[in-house]
């Protein structure tokens, strides 16, 4: 008897560690969802809001600006007000600057609510906030590695289901298909997040003075500028590759997809190949 108490224990934790590490993977997903799914629709932008595939390139870029500051507050807030509560907000507004797109008249009522959406998706940063607070220390690298792992997988092939959403659904599809998701996550956050009150109690957190504290540290800027150009190089490429290889190659939007999803596989096999048998095996190893 005690046996299949211990069992049925050993399960609810097990399918609990599993739901958690199913939310954080989603909402590391849903925050870069709506940057390479929209890329095969650039013609089709331009041409529903009649302007040019360099006028949507902007979008992309004014998204990551957006994007990007929207982080700095995100995190200090959810210290402030609690994690649940932020997650739902942000995934309240990111869906309804993702719903506003779709019913956008012109080229910068578009613009408007992609930047909606933008402030909204600033929720990936607690991604790493909820690893600390959701799993036990020895687990905490292994969620990481893998929900990193499976964020990198789903950059790659998110071209190739942006071109799939394009051609079934027009490029509506993408924010559809990005609203339903927020809604799941909405639903699965709402479940098994705890609410603030619920957290152990913290003195206030002025975000200002968090702000400020973060600045202020030489090594976290340090660290920040070598990210911010690597992340750089990667918006700028992303932002341009539509109308090189759909305006200039005539690519269509299958193609195109096919093309984003070999480019960082041919590019980690070139790698491999390269640092084959640079580190020693684990019998060499052994036997030295």
């Amino acid at each position: 008897m005690s046996g299949i108490s211990h069992t049925k224990a050993r399960d609810k934790i097990t399918n609990q560690k599993l739901s958690r590490f199913t939310l954080i993977t989603c909402i590391s997903l849903i925050s870069f969802f709506p940057l390479n799914i929209l890329l095969p629709s650039f013609p089709a932008l331009a041409q529903e809001f009649n302007t040019s595939t360099v006028d949507i390139a902007l979008t992309v870029s004014l998204f990551t600006l957006i994007f990007s500051v929207s982080q700095f507050f995100t995190g200090p807030f959810s210290d402030k007000w609690g994690r649940k509560e932020v997650i739902l907000g942000c995934l309240i507004l990111s869906a309804i600057g993702a719903m506003g797109c779709t019913l956008a008249k012109d080229y910068w009522s578009f613009l408007f609510f992609r930047s909606v959406q933008a402030l909204g998706c600033g929720f990936f940063v607690l991604g790493h906030a909820l690893v600390e607070d959701l799993f036990e220390e020895k687990d905490r690298a292994r969620v990481r590695i893998y929900y990193m792992t499976l964020s990198g997988s789903f950059v790659a092939l998110s071209p190739l289901l942006g071109s799939w959403l394009q051609n079934t659904f027009d490029w509506k599809g993408s924010f559809y298909a990005f609203s339903l998701m927020a809604l799941g996550i909405f639903i699965h956050a709402q479940l098994i997040l705890p609410p603030a009150s619920n957290a152990p109690e913290r003195e206030p957190i002025s975000t200002l003075r968090t702000l400020k504290t973060i600045l202020g540290n030489r090594d976290f800027l340090r660290y920040w500028w070598i990210a911010a150009l690597v992340f750089s190089c990667y918006f700028a490429l992303i932002s341009v590759t539509p109308l090189i290889f759909m305006d200039d190659f005539k690519l269509s939007e299958s193609q195109y997809g096919l093309v984003l999803m070999a480019w960082p596989t041919s590019s980690a096999a070139y790698w491999l190949q390269q640092h084959r048998g640079t580190y020693p095996s684990k019998d060499k190893s052994i036997s030295a």
